[in-house]
């Protein structure tokens, strides 16, 4: 079974494997760095409309915000959601 991004699953949504893995592609390149949909999209090798398709969905769960409100708009990933155990250390509050 292949391994998915732990915020690419949508609680209360229909999760098929396609929407599962674009998710997935969409959400490591965004670990990365901010980037638009127009450069994710080439970058996936899929259609603009779809990488929005998604980014919205992610928008509309808090996972992903736009970083700029004019064109062409950045995307990136917010610090709430579901982490996974190598970012969760990097961004853990320590009490000292």
């Amino acid at each position: 079974m292949p391994r998915y991004h732990p915020n690419a699953w949508f609680p209360g949504y229909r999760n098929i494997r396609p929407g599962l893995q674009r998710r997935t592609e969409i959400l490591h390149i965004l670990e990365k760095e901010s980037s638009t949909a127009h450069i994710i999209a080439s970058q996936i090798g899929v259609s603009y409309s779809t990488i929005l398709y998604h980014l919205h969905h992610l928008e509309h769960h808090q996972i992903v915000q736009r970083a700029n409100s004019q064109p062409p708009l950045n995307w990136v990933i917010k610090s709430t959601g579901q982490q996974t155990l190598n970012n969760y250390g990097a961004n853990a509050i320590r009490e000292d």
